[in-house]
């Protein structure tokens, strides 16, 4: 290919023109211009893109015909007809189909281009229309430019790297930009902003040292800030963040948090049989309130907590390590019962309104508040056994009080008992003396410092105090070295 006036020296795409002279007659003067037996592709485009030699004399190449020869259409043209037995040869110039500055080209086509080259002449450039240029490649359109800028093809694709790292094409669908390569695909700029086709509305705005903002019909929804993300809803409305999860059962599995504007309040919805259910809500009053199945059941409020059920018993369940431990009961019928069960559902405490309040073992009633009083149903007793009962505590020698005989009746059968002067022995303390023993025992009281008989009210601590046989006295402390005595068959001496 050459564009100039000089022409390319020994260049192959000098064509020798086919022999004709066997035609030569001395009356015909129109002759086909043929290659290897065909019309040369592209054709020469000008008569003096051709050298013709008759006879050994170099013909005039002349466009008018009025001397020597001219091309018409796909023949060489005689002003002459060439006599018989004349010789022939003839030469189609290098860069004879192609344009030389300062003059004009045909304007070609996709599969036969004006520009091409002579190993593939259907590879080059064309002319489509008024100021619009193409380029194919093997008889396709490959690009084209015009005034608006340069132009490619569905498919074809802008490469860039070594290996076509960096593509860039539309597929007759969609647009698309392709980094097949080694490292990442990068957008630098102090700001980039993604804009609808119109570019008229923001859709993903990035700020260098700033915010990354998305927007939904040109109005930001969700924004980085310095110290987290944020995510915004219409002037007055609603902002919402939708969560969905695959089960793979098709169904809508998903949940939305929404923060009211008007209310300001703060929601918690899960999606169920085609309806969106309140689970937890936060409003602008403080209160937090947990829902079931779209019920509320419980809410906090400025006196505490609340729990709700509209249609059963409202319960409150304690569950530790995964294992429920126990609950609270509240009947949900008017003046119904209240109290906490095990995870058997046996009673361990209830209350009634205007009631009793009822105490169980093993689901079995026990202790009952009345209107009079408290009702017990079997014994009652403390440590030291029935309350109904003396506990008794017998003894076969000499007996030194402590404080574990407080409430009982210690029994002994040999020499008798000591009253110690002992901190333990406080204001309220009782013993009971018995004397299990066919003769008399003694009393040693000395450590006291009073002792009164409640039979004559005298002191009596340093006397020697005998039990008569069977005798039973007993001790009323008012004091670690004070106490009353009150008995049976006691000798004082």
């Amino acid at each position: 290919m050459y564009i100039g006036n000089n022409l390319q020296v020994a260049n192959p795409s000098y064509k020798i023109i086919d022999d004709i002279s066997s035609g030569f007659n001395g009356s015909t003067t129109s002759f086909a211009l043929q290659v290897s037996g065909e019309t040369p592709v592209p054709f020469p485009i000008n008569t003096q893109q051709v050298m013709i030699s008759v006879n050994g004399v170099v013909q005039e190449p002349d466009p008018s015909g009025s001397a020597g020869f001219k091309l018409l259409g796909s023949n060489i043209v005689f002003s002459s007809a060439p006599a018989n037995g004349h010789a022939f040869f003839g030469t189609i110039l290098a860069g004879a189909d192609y344009v030389t500055a300062g003059s004009e080209s045909p304007d070609g086509s996709v599969t036969a281009p004006s520009f091409t080259f002579e190993a593939d002449q259907d590879s080059g450039f064309y002319r489509i229309g008024s100021g619009d240029v193409g380029y194919s490649s093997n008889g396709v359109q490959i690009l084209n430019y015009n005034g608006n800028g340069l132009n490619l093809p569905d498919s074809k694709k802008v490469q860039l790297g070594t290996s076509s790292d960096l593509q860039l094409y539309h597929d007759g669908n969609h647009s698309r930009i392709v980094d097949s390569g080694t490292g990442v695909l990068a957008i630098q700029g102090s700001g980039v902003n993604i804009l609808n086709a119109a570019a008229d509305e923001t859709m993903i705005s990035c700020v260098a040292d700033g915010a990354v903002e998305l927007y939904y019909d040109n109005v930001k929804t969700f924004a980085t800030e310095d110290n987290g993300a944020y995510i915004y809803g219409p002037e007055g409305g609603i902002a919402q963040l939708m969560l969905y999860a695959d089960e793979g059962d098709d169904n809508p599995d998903k949940w939305r948090m929404a923060a009211s504007a008007s209310a300001s309040q703060f929601s918690l919805f899960n999606f169920n049989d085609g309806a969106w259910e309140t689970s937890i809500e936060c409003n602008g009053s403080g209160a937090v309130e947990l829902y079931y199945d779209n019920e509320k059941m419980f809410a906090t409020n400025g006196d505490g907590c609340e729990f709700f059920d509209s249609d059963n018993n409202c319960n409150v369940y304690f569950t530790c390590n995964g294992t429920r431990r126990g609950y609270i009961f509240v009947d949900s019928t008017s003046g119904g019962k209240i109290g906490f069960m095990d995870p058997q559902n046996h009673w361990l405490m209830s209350g009634t309104k205007d009631g009793s309040v009822d105490l169980y073992h093993d689901n079995s009633l026990r202790l009952a508040t009345t209107s009079a009083g408290v009702t017990v149903t079997g014994t009652v007793s403390d440590s030291k056994g029935d309350l109904r009962d003396i506990p008794l505590n017998t003894n076969s020698g000499s007996r030194t009080l402590t404080s574990a005989d407080f409430g009982k009746v210690i029994a002994t059968n040999n020499t008798g008992w000591v009253i110690p002067n002992d901190a333990a022995f406080t204001a309220g303390k009782v013993i009971t003396l018995l004397n299990d023993h066919s003769g008399d025992l003694t009393i040693d009281a000395s450590a006291l410092v009073l002792l009164y008989n409640t039979a004559d009210g005298a002191n009596i601590k340093a006397s020697t105090l005998t039990l008569g046989t069977r005798g039973i006295a007993t001790l009323y402390f008012w004091s670690q070295n004070a106490c009353y005595i009150q008995a049976s068959s006691l000798t004082v001496s």
